[in-house]
């Protein structure tokens, strides 16, 4: 009896993969040759031959049989083998990689050596002349058997000003002063008036000199006519009192009887006469005028000295005796017993200075000493220098004087030569060939990390200080 075949033998259904993977290797051949053969049937003309194969037309307009089942592919062999191959080869040789790395981080690429050395030092002193000075002080100079060396002149000049209240009490009164432009136009020669001279103004009130002063001569034009020249100067009221507090006005000299004379010699006042007055007021002792002064010059010169460490790099020394100050001016708004409330005074000062690079001598010193020691003797360090200035010229800039030089030599000791000799060495051979070198005083060596118990090979791993 003939087995009846199911649709799917032919047409696999709609979920053919799960139909697939219960059937057996042998039905899916059976089905590739059953769609290997509808594939190899000849064209049939379906309609000319039989009308009544409608439903075989329709089945390969759907291509049915077109339908291809493919076996699925299994790696579960693949992925064991992979499995063993893993657990016996890369698992292993990973560790041994490891380890091998392991072991030159810690003995090759960690390790490294500090050696320091103190030897022994010999003390020198060595004497020498010096010339410190700038460009244009030393142009043209010759000097011998002594040390030259650059330098530079700074100038700082500064203007002090402070108030300050007056202390002291005037009883009985006190005079007006003025400030009084003296005229000459009466003669080219010059023209001296005494102190306590009388200049009388237009309301009759006297005022006289404070000093002694020369009139300058009078200046004439190219038609012989006179220009006249004048002088400032002031005047104190004759008797104390505010009635000699007169508004600015012109001045003649009563004691000057030639009418032409008494004409061409003159003052005028630019401001009205102050401070005249009657009772008991403040005023200006001496001791204000002395403390206000030495107050304000102490304040300048400590700002002469900041304007000059700003102006000033700090490379540069400043050696006692290469400052030079200068007070240029000295003004008081009050003098000693005027009446006043408070009064000003204001000092302007200069600072000269000298200043040179020490490096720069301690360069030339060492040159100088190095003439005087052999090839297997090393300079130690930099010198340290005392100075004695014998003289100092401001106005060009210069120095003369002696430095007196302490210095230190020490043995000449190849690093890398101790070096070469240090690599490779356990620690207890390293110790016995440094105290085994001539001229030292104390040695020490340190590795790192702490299990480390050999000098590195490697010599760039071993660093060698010589003190």
């Amino acid at each position: 009896m003939p087995i009846k075949k199911k649709i799917y033998d032919i047409k696999p259904p709609r979920n053919w993969k799960t139909v697939s993977s219960r059937r057996s290797e042998e039905d899916l051949v059976e089905v590739h040759k059953i769609q290997d053969t509808v594939e190899e049937m000849p064209p049939i003309n379906y309609l000319e031959e039989d009308e009544d194969a409608s439903w075989l037309k329709n089945i390969k307009e759907k291509n049915t049989l077109r339908r291809v089942v493919t076996p699925k592919i299994h790696f579960k062999h693949f992925y064991s083998i992979g499995q063993s191959l893993f657990r016996k080869i890369i698992i292993p040789l990973c560790g041994v990689i490891f380890l091998v790395g392991l072991y030159v981080l810690a003995f090759v690429i960690l390790p490294k050596a500090t050696v320091n050395i103190n030897t022994v030092k010999t003390p020198g002193v060595y004497n020498a002349r010096v010339f410190i000075a700038t460009t244009e002080a030393s142009e043209g100079t010759t000097q011998v058997d002594t040390l030259l060396i650059p330098a530079q002149l700074y100038v700082v000049s500064h203007k002090e000003s402070q108030e300050f209240l007056a202390t002291g009490n005037k009883i009985g009164g006190t005079k007006a002063t003025v400030k009084l432009n003296i005229y000459n136009n009466y003669s080219t020669s010059p023209q001296i008036l005494v102190a306590g001279t009388r200049f009388q103004a237009e309301s009759g009130k006297i005022f006289r000199l404070d000093s002694r002063l020369v009139v300058p001569p009078a200046k004439k034009d190219n038609q012989g006519d006179l220009t006249p020249v004048y002088i400032e100067a002031m005047a104190t009221a004759d008797e104390p009192g505010d009635s000699y507090n007169i508004p600015a006005g012109k001045f003649t000299i009563p004691g000057f009887n030639d009418p032409k004379k008494f004409a061409g010699f003159y003052a005028t006042s630019d401001k009205a006469a102050a401070g005249g007055s009657m009772g008991g007021i403040k005023s200006v002792t001496s001791d204000d005028l002395k403390n206000a002064e030495t107050k304000v010059g102490k304040d300048l010169l400590n700002s002469l000295d900041e304007e000059l460490k700003i102006k000033i790099s700090t490379d540069y020394k400043i050696l006692e005796g290469a400052k030079n100050y200068k007070m240029q001016q000295i003004e008081s708004t009050a003098k000693t017993d005027q009446v006043a409330e408070k009064f000003t005074v204001t000092m302007s000062g200069e600072i000269r200075v000298i200043a040179f690079k020490e490096i720069e001598l301690q360069k030339l010193v060492k040159e100088q000493l190095q003439k005087q020691i052999d090839t297997t003797t090393d300079i130690y360090g930099d010198p340290t220098l005392e100075y004695t200035i014998n003289k100092a010229d401001f106005t060009k800039g210069s120095l003369t004087g002696q430095i007196k030089a302490n210095w230190s030599s020490r043995p000449l000791i190849s690093q890398e030569e101790i070096i070469d000799n240090l690599a490779g060495k356990n620690i207890e051979a390293a110790k016995t060939y440094l105290e085994n070198i001539p001229n030292m005083n104390k040695t020490s060596i340190k590795l790192w990390p702490g299990y480390i118990q050999k000098i590195p090979s490697n010599e760039a791993k071993i660093r060698v200080t010589i003190d």
